[in-house]
């Protein structure tokens, strides 16, 4: 089970816009590819956006929105790592594993609010230029993944 908190972050104040049920179903077509088929400038952009952290994979994903290729790997203590970048090298979006209890707690109440009993076991915070746009987060409500 995935869900998606999005919030909108202002200098002073969050907004919390609401919680979505996210599937992953046929809209998307994702390939894995070799590292050396990323085209250098989504490669250079990637990494600039990563930091410090090794992208190991890549996927090039086609949706009726065009081709983003999203490459990922760890940081040093083992936290997930996601860069999605178009093809001309604009960053579309990097998602960053933290902890759950990194977690706003306004946010999980919005998650339990619409998904009763949910415990999440895993979460990206998602960033474009500047704060978290939003959290996704896996994990298992009434015994259900």
């Amino acid at each position: 089970m995935q869900l998606r908190s999005f919030v909108l972050t202002h200098p002073a104040l969050a907004f919390i816009l609401g919680v979505a049920v996210a599937f992953t179903g046929g809209q998307t077509n994702s390939v894995m590819i070799d590292m050396n088929e990323v085209p250098p400038v989504v490669r250079d952009a990637a990494l600039r956006a990563a930091g410090s952290v090794k992208l190991v994979d890549a996927a090039q994903e086609t949706s009726r929105h065009g081709v983003v290729y999203e490459l990922s790997g760890c940081t040093a203590e083992g936290a997930k790592i996601e860069v999605d970048v178009y093809p001309d090298g604009t960053l579309q979006e990097v998602q960053r594993e933290i902890g759950v209890t990194d977690v706003p707690r306004n946010m999980l109440d919005v998650a339990r609010a619409n998904v009763p009993n949910f415990q999440p076991s895993m979460v990206m915070a998602s960033h474009r230029e500047g704060p978290v746009l939003s959290y996704d987060m896996e994990g298992e409500a009434n015994g259900q993944r």
